[in-house]
């Protein structure tokens, strides 16, 4: 711990102690021993000039040191920025590419043709899908793979529209080639992004009908 921040503490503990501590009241034949000064109110707490002297100095010396590596600030800011962009673009290229998620279940029919299959035959093989994927043969709640199931498709979708939502915009800005974005990447992850919504759907429609009936 530096010097000058034990002092700031000892400042603040010796305020803290003298309002606790019952004073007497001094007279012409007791010698002076405290010293005069001009207390703030910070919080209910009353703390010494010295204090918001201090904190008045660091808080110059931080706003000179800032201005004075404003370039090296501006470069940390820029990297942190771009590192943070680059890290979602790599999740939504990640999340195309693997077979097993549910955005590519049935990759090999287009969206179009799967529209055009009835949604009750559709949602059968889905749902059977779901249970293959997620069922344990030990555990008794049926209803279980469907929520795992909603946990994962709801990830996908937020993810894929991350990465579609910087794809447009870097697009528009002509930046999409610091990124590595290309034009099939933004036509592919819309689609794909339909292709789930498609599939929450007929869950979702699937599971209101069956509370309607019970």
């Amino acid at each position: 711990m530096s010097r000058a921040r034990a002092y700031l503490i000892y400042c603040i503990l010796f305020s803290c102690q003298d309002n606790l501590t019952a004073k007497p009241c001094p007279t012409n034949n007791s010698p002076q021993i405290y010293n005069t000064v001009t207390n703030i109110q910070v919080n209910g707490f009353d703390l010494p000039k010295l204090l918001q002297d201090v904190l008045h100095q660091n808080s110059q010396h931080g706003y000179e040191w800032l201005k004075d590596h404003q370039t090296a600030c501006a470069g940390v800011g820029a990297s942190a920025v771009y590192l943070t962009i680059a890290k979602r673009v790599w999740d939504g290229k990640t999340m195309l590419l693997a077979s097993n998620n549910w955005c590519n279940w049935k990759s090999d029919v287009p969206l179009v043709n799967l529209l055009g299959v009835p949604a009750r035959s559709l949602y059968q093989e889905l749902h059977y899908a779901i249970i293959n994927k997620y069922a344990n043969n030990s555990q008794a709640d049926l209803l279980a793979p469907l929520v795992q199931f909603s946990h994962d498709l709801n990830l996908e979708l937020k993810t894929l529209d991350s990465f579609y939502q910087i794809g447009l915009w870097t697009s528009k800005l002509k930046l999409s080639w610091i990124f590595w974005i290309s034009a099939k990447n933004i036509s592919d992850t819309q689609e794909k992004i339909a292709r789930l919504t498609y599939f929450k759907t007929l869950i979702n429609d699937s599971i209101r009908i069956q509370q309607v009936i019970n």
